[in-house]
């Protein structure tokens, strides 16, 4: 594992040593830093379970399906961990870090998310219990996000951003003007370090 990008995006270092994004298949977490959309409720809790169950440096399986690739040019896999097998879309849905999200042909695994997804809603997991539903913006909603840590380690760094301590500021900054270099965009990019898109910014 390099890093987490979102909820449901990852970046991976493959065997041969380049590193590939991959969007876990079969879910999806609520939306954090994708510019054509507003940020929903639960993304940056989603972000920091998989964060949580993914930390940089650990060891993953990949398993794909029948289409290796998105139309954004992503890896498109089921991610296991490789210490104890431990299935991580499986799990996002079955917490309510994620609804499951059938997109044919790549659906090996749907049937079970589908069952889990419901027993999750059911129970009022996760996003279920703090947003009503999915895709809820968190404008709409009283739940405040717990702040993914910053790497700051104190006041003074912006919440927009993690991995590094950027500090708040009122006036524009550039990657220039921050020390910091491949740190992460998990609210909105006010100071648009991550031109890609990609949720990594100033690479």
């Amino acid at each position: 594992m390099v890093s987490v990008t979102d909820g449901d995006t990852v970046r991976v270092r493959l065997e041969g040593g380049g590193v590939e994004r991959v969007r876990l298949i079969g879910i999806d977490t609520p939306e954090l830093h994708d510019p054509r959309t507003v940020v929903e409720c639960f993304a940056a809790e989603a972000a920091a379970e998989t964060q949580r169950l993914l930390p940089a440096g650990a060891a993953v399986r990949l398993e794909t399906d029948v289409e290796p690739r998105d139309r954004y040019g992503r890896l498109l896999a089921y991610v296991w961990r490789a210490d104890d097998r431990l299935f991580v879309n499986e799990t996002l849905v079955e917490g309510g870090w994620a609804v499951p999200y059938r997109y044919p042909p790549n659906v090996r695994y749907a049937d079970r998310f589908t069952r889990l997804g419901r027993e999750a809603r059911e129970a009022n997991r996760g996003l279920w219990g703090a947003c009503g539903n999915a895709d809820t913006p968190a404008a709409t909603t009283t739940t405040v996000a717990p702040p993914v840590d910053t790497g700051g380690g104190g006041d003074g760094c912006d919440p927009n951003y993690a991995g590094a301590c950027i500090p708040i500021s009122a006036t524009d900054l550039d990657c220039s003007d921050v020390q910091a270099r491949n740190f992460r965009v998990v609210g909105t990019d006010i100071h648009h370090f991550d031109g890609d898109h990609d949720g990594i910014a100033c690479e």
